[in-house]
């Protein structure tokens, strides 16, 4: 996988995320994040919490 595969695969998941938010699954977009990241729950809402402002 080169890097601009990587950075699309972050665009993709960032729009996932957003559109999760948007339907008010500010929860699943956490847990969402965290399966494909690997994050800590704080990392993962900080992430999210960033991404909804």
């Amino acid at each position: 996988m080169n890097t601009s595969d990587h950075g699309s695969q972050d665009l993709d998941l960032d729009r996932e995320l957003l559109d999760m938010l948007r339907r008010g699954n500010k929860i699943q977009a956490i847990k969402r994040l965290r399966e494909a990241r690997n994050l800590s729950l704080k990392e993962a809402k900080d992430y999210v919490e960033a991404l909804d402002r």
